[in-house]
């Protein structure tokens, strides 16, 4: 309830001025009024005074003895706007819901839309397909309540790299039967099958045989790695050997 010192004339045409809808007007006493309020009211449609919509549901105007309530729409509340998931890779969907009522028990429409991203379905819960580039992106709601209210909420996915993953091939290698003093290589990939930049290493511990090269990256390119073998200071007889690759993924 607000009282009003200012005069009738100026409030009511503050009134018609700043509304934006119409809603029911209830007169109380009418002894007293103004001969300036009653000009707006006489220039408006009976029984209905345009009027501001705002959080609270009456106004209750006192001048001269007289009492007037003016009775508005009030805006939807949205609760929460929330993603599940809200961390995830390029391509992958999350599952959007926006919590919201009407204090009136008004219907709701829901309008979506993002910085990025694809957004499908309708109602307070759609589905969102993550870009191809990673990054952070914001999902936005406005919630309509049809009699011009309405309140907006969002909520912030990020999207990330899927991980690497170590590759390699063949899974092993075989240099047959050599005579002894034999000096000779083999080769074998090294790559990334994942997401993101794999970098990795590779070591053996044998005196007979050595690797070029060491270590590298990959973001998907194949890398070729050479197996040198000398047999000149092994003895007669099988050999096998361990190659260790390290990677971040």
């Amino acid at each position: 309830e607000k009282q009003l010192n200012e005069s009738i004339e100026q409030v009511a045409k503050e009134i018609v001025e700043d509304s934006v809808e119409r809603v029911d007007f209830i007169r109380g006493i009418e002894q007293g009024f103004d001969k300036g309020f009653n000009k707006y009211l006489s220039s408006l449609p009976k029984g209905l005074i345009p009027v501001k919509v705002v959080a609270i549901t009456c106004v209750c105007l006192s001048v001269g003895g007289g009492v007037v309530f003016a009775l508005w729409n009030q805006p939807p509340d949205i609760t929460s706007v929330t993603a599940n998931p809200s961390i995830f890779n390029p391509g992958e969907n999350s599952t959007i819901t926006c919590v919201a009522s009407d204090p009136d028990g008004d219907t709701l429409t829901f309008r979506w839309s993002a910085t990025g991203g694809n957004i499908t379905g309708a109602g307070n819960q759609v589905t969102w397909t993550a870009p191809s580039a990673p990054g952070n992106y914001t999902i936005k709601v406005t919630v309509s309540d049809g009699k011009g209210g309405t309140a907006k909420g969002s909520c912030m996915v990020s999207v990330v790299p899927p991980p690497s993953v170590l590759a390699r091939s063949p899974s092993s290698l075989n240099f047959g039967s050599v005579r002894k003093g034999y000096k000779g290589s083999r080769t074998f990939e090294v790559w990334n099958s994942g997401g993101g930049s794999l970098s990795y290493s590779l070591s053996e511990g044998y005196g007979w045989l050595s690797l070029s090269p060491t270590s590298g990256t990959s973001t998907g390119e194949h890398d070729t790695i050479k197996v040198y073998i000398n047999t000149s200071g092994l003895s007669v007889g099988s050999h096998s050997a361990t190659i260790s690759i390290t990677s971040n993924g």
